[in-house]
Parts: C-alpha cells; structure tokens; sequence
C-alpha cells in the first residue's frame, strides 16, 4: 500500500548538523520510504496533510525499564539505596500477571504517546512479564529490542535465579522471540555485575559469542557500586574489565550509564565496538554524577539517550536531549548534537543507520510528526524549539514501520 504525507522535515546528517526541508511529500510504500520530493509521485494516491506539523525520524529510547513506570518520581539520592527501596519491591510485584498487564500497556502506549518509536526495554527476571511486555509491544506496533532480566545473586530471594536456569530461559526466549517480525529484537539482560556473578555472565558470553546478538547492561553508575564491583570481582581490574573478562563486551552490546570510567576502561569499550548509552535525568535524580561526555567523544565511542523510567522522570526523548545539554557544565553541546542522539547517534549505536534514525528513501518508515511553528527556516532554531518549549502533547502522529500507530485531532 502506498501513502503520501505532506510536511515540513527536519533530518539529522551529524552530530554537527542537520536538514530542514519545508512542504515536502513523503511516499511511503509498505513500510519503507520510496521517496522525498517537492511534488508528489502519484496523484492517486489521497494525501495525508501533516504541513502544521515538523517530521522527525522516529524519537529511539536506548534504555529503559518496562516495570518501572509507576516508581518515578520516588526518591532517593543513591543508586543502591533505590533499587532497594522502590525497584525490587516494585519488580516483585511483577509476578502477578494482571499487575505486569497494567503496567506494560501504560509503558508501551506512553512511549508511543511521547513520539518513541524504538526502545531498547528491560522487563524483570519473570518470564510471564516479559512474554506479556512483547505481546503488548507487537500490539501497539513499538520497535523494540527487549530482554528478559538475568539476576543470580545479591537480590532479593523472590528476584534471585539459579544461573543455569537465568542462563536457560533467556536462551530459550532468545530463541523463541529474536525477529518473530522485523519489530521485535531479543536482547540479552544481565541487569549489572553486582547482580550476576561471574558464571553467569561468561557462560552468556561464551554462548553469544557465534551469533552476536543485542546484550544491555548498566556500568558505573554510581560510586559505591563501582566500589562494591572490585570487592566482588577482584580478579578483574575494572568494572568494564569484568564484563570485558566474561566475553559480553561487544559491537551490539549497550553499557547504560557509564559515568565513572577511566582511561583504560574507555579502550576496552572503543576497542570492543560496544556502545554507551547516556541517561541525564537518571543520573541526576539519584545523585550518580555527570557523564563524561568530552572523553566519550574523544574516544570516539558510539552513544545516545536513553530515559531510564524509573530512575528516569520522563518518557519524552527531547526533554532527555535538554536535561544532556543541562547537565554538561564543562562542556558545551547544542541541540543539534543533542537532537543526533536520540535519533541516527542511537541508530549508530545500535548499529541500524542503515535502517531507522533518519527519513530518506529505503529505510525504515519510522517518523514522528510534531506540531511546532513552522515559520522558523534554520535547522538548529527549530531543533532547539523542539527541545526546549515542547512536550508530549504536541505529538500529533507517529508512524513506525509505515503503520500509524498514534494520532492525534
């Protein structure tokens, strides 16, 4: 089926630059983009008019976790101190499958409803959960890369698995779930070294090690855990060395957080290809420290944004772009270099720019229209009036995979 939508259209090319593109026609054939022209290809074809709104590549989420909607916003100033407190509680209520129901569907349409039309989810150590977070997923029409949670140790008994059995399952869900449609990705789910012992994690990368699939993790987040990591893991000499030890480092791996890293440690992850992923609002919240964004360039390591619900506040991708910017208090970005990373710096991170993160002819049709004032003409005034004056409700439409899935009167 072929659609055409009339619009202004504002694409990411770098890190440094971008493309503003006014009253254009999109042809969108399936769900692949055919076209970008300034007449339109068919005259049979109804054309949808999107002109009050700018089109932007659908709005990637890196990292984020399904099951922690409802505890945003419950505070504490220290990364232990929370998961504690409000995460596990909150993931051991999960069991229940009417509860896990409630919580996905209002995840995966809020994402949706904020204009996200990839996110890398984390759901828990229950199956059941995260067969219903894909269901809901496949429902909704979301582009999602997603992993069963893996935990062996230092949680609580209810969140504790047998590591052959955490090892087990997710190969099986790997199985059963990796491309079941060319929206749903299996992503393996070691939730962060202090949770999973050294086993667990190099019997993951001796199996992973052949087929290369996605693998997400946290690292560095917060100083005492980084403390606590070297107690557990004294053979490795780093936080990064212990993952880099058990073999899950790698081109589609992505390392959530990663703030306290030293020198060393940013070889590893550059020599290894793995990808970070930055999480502005999260690391404010609980006090983590601020990324180290001037070294992660210098390295010329790959990253992008991600909300990190519910450390994270919000699911909206530019408020995360101007938190990044918010907190870079010795070095300078713009919103252009924001705005790249969450759409084609975290398709390159996920190794898919040859896929999503950018609308031009042969990719994914993944687009999110916002209504702005369109009267603006340079790229980085409009870019910047995205992220800064807007939110949610000025999504008007977002298509993923050429089906619109949200659209608003």
């Amino acid at each position: 089926m072929k659609k055409i939508i009339f619009t202004n259209l504002l694409n990411p090319i770098s890190w440094e630059k971008a493309e503003y593109q006014k009253e254009i026609y999109i042809t969108i054939e399936d769900n692949i983009i055919t076209s970008i022209e300034k007449e339109p290809q068919c005259f049979l074809t109804t054309i949808d008019d999107m002109s009050d709104c700018v089109c932007y590549p659908g709005f990637i989420d890196l990292h984020t976790h399904i099951y922690q909607y409802d505890i945003r916003g419950s505070y504490k100033n220290n990364l232990l101190e929370w998961l504690n407190n409000y995460t596990f509680p909150e993931e051991i209520k999960v069991s229940n499958t009417d509860y896990a129901k409630c919580i996905a569907d209002k995840m995966i349409q809020n994402l949706i409803y904020c204009g996200t039309s990839t996110a890398c989810l984390y759901s828990t150590i229950h199956r059941n959960a995260f067969e219903i977070a894909v269901n809901k997923a496949l429902k909704f029409g979301l582009r999602t890369i997603i992993g069963k949670v893996m935990m062996d140790m230092n949680s609580p008994a209810q969140l504790t698995e047998k590591t052959q059995q955490s090892i087990n399952e997710s190969i099986e869900l790997y199985k059963t779930f990796d491309n079941i449609t060319n929206l749903i990705e299996y992503c393996f789910t070691p939730r962060f070294a202090l949770s999973c012992s050294f086993d667990l994690m190099q019997k993951l990368g001796q199996y992973i090690q052949n087929i290369s699939p996605y693998v997400q993790t946290h690292l560095s987040e917060n100083i005492d855990e980084v403390k606590s990591v070297k107690t557990y893991f004294q053979n490795a000499v780093s936080y990064t060395d212990v993952y880099n030890q058990a073999g899950i480092l790698g081109p589609k791996t992505l390392l959530a957080h990663a703030i306290h890293l030293d020198n060393t440690e940013l070889n590893l992850i550059k020599k290894s290809r793995s990808s970070i992923v930055h999480c502005p609002d999260s690391n404010f919240f609980l006090k983590s420290g601020t990324f180290n964004l001037n070294k992660i360039l210098e390295y010329q390591i790959p990253f992008g944004l991600g909300s990190d619900i519910g450390a994270g506040t919000n699911l909206y991708m530019p408020y995360h772009a101007r938190m990044m910017i918010y907190r870079q208090d010795n070095f300078q970005i713009n919103p252009l270099n924001a705005f790249y990373s969450f759409t084609l710096g975290s398709a390159e991170a996920l190794k898919k720019s040859n896929q999503i993160g950018s609308i031009q002819p042969l990719k994914f049709a993944d687009m999110t229209f916002v209504k702005q004032d369109i009267t603006y003409t340079n790229p980085e005034e409009i870019v910047s009036k995205l992220i800064f004056t807007t939110n949610p409700t000025d999504v008007k439409k977002v298509i993923v995979n050429g089906k619109t899935i949200h659209e608003k009167d």
